[in-house]
């Protein structure tokens, strides 16, 4: 992540990650980069060692996004393809990739 980013808990075992001034390809390089490093880090609890994967489903704001709702709604659906798609990988949800960084500066997860 870079300075400017922000991360959200959003319950349980779901994150999501703020990211402006982007396109879907350099969305897609960060989540991977984040997934990747995740997956090469191995912790330990116990004497007993874990290693963590995870899915990433991303999508960009779009001006006819009305809420953070339908944003994560996207990104949600993309989550699952990367589930359904063989797990601990990152899947887009492109098919209405215009950004608008401020379309959602009065937001309520902050």
């Amino acid at each position: 992540m870079r300075d400017f980013d922000h991360c959200f808990r959003l319950g349980g075992e779901e994150f999501a990650i703020l990211v402006s001034d982007t396109n879907d390809h350099e969305l897609h390089t960060i989540a991977e980069r984040i997934r990747r490093t995740v997956a090469q880090t191995t912790f330990r609890s116990n004497d007993v060692t874990i290693k963590v994967t995870f899915s990433v489903g991303f999508t960009l704001s779009a001006q006819a996004d009305n809420s953070w709702g339908e944003a994560l709604e996207r990104a949600d659906l993309a989550l699952y393809n990367s589930k359904e798609t063989g797990r601990n990988k990152v899947s887009g949800e492109t098919q209405r990739a215009v950004f608008y960084p401020m379309a959602f500066e009065h937001s309520h997860l902050a």
